[in-house]
């Protein structure tokens, strides 16, 4: 067996708590390392969550799309007067059991059509008339009155005719 000379077990003392050292570095490093993964992974994770999901296919190439008139509840109503009179049209909303004070008013001239767009959906009482003027004295005369339906994306195109 060799003796070891003191320079050797000093050599050896000092050797082993760089070895040491270094073995501790390269653990830390492990640890750096997977710690940088573990986050890595964590923000993928958040940037996952917080990205706006995606439309819903229902079948392969078709993108199901939301329909602006079925969202705003509104719907499209056309007057078309056959008339050789201008007639005026009143459409009253109902809002429960009562009806609006204030209506939807529309001139309509002989022979063409006005539109209203975009209106509310729901249940309208109607009225159209008609005014006369014989010398000062005007006179109204009521054509038709009622209640119609508006569902929303209707588009509805009545013709109005003094008969």
């Amino acid at each position: 067996m060799y003796a070891c000379s003191p320079k050797l077990n000093d050599m050896r003392s000092m050797l082993l708590p760089v070895l040491v050292l270094m073995n501790v570095s390269l653990i830390a490093q492990n640890d750096l390392t997977t710690n940088i993964i573990e986050g890595g992974k964590t923000l993928v994770e958040l940037i996952r969550v917080l990205k706006p999901q995606k439309q819903q296919y229902t079948t392969p190439g078709v993108i199901e799309l939301e329909d602006s008139c079925r969202l705003g509840q509104q719907a499209d109503l056309c007057f078309k007067n056959t008339d050789t009179l201008a007639i005026k049209i009143y459409l009253y909303k109902r809002n429960g059991s009562a009806y609006e004070t204030v209506p939807l008013t529309i001139l309509v001239p002989r022979s063409t059509q006005e539109c209203l767009y975009a209106i509310r959906s729901g249940i309208y009482k109607y009225r159209v008339e008609t005014e006369t003027k014989k010398g000062e004295v005007i006179t109204k005369t009521i054509l038709r009155e009622g209640e119609m339906k508006l569902k929303p994306c209707d588009r509805v195109t009545r013709n109005i005719k003094a008969e």
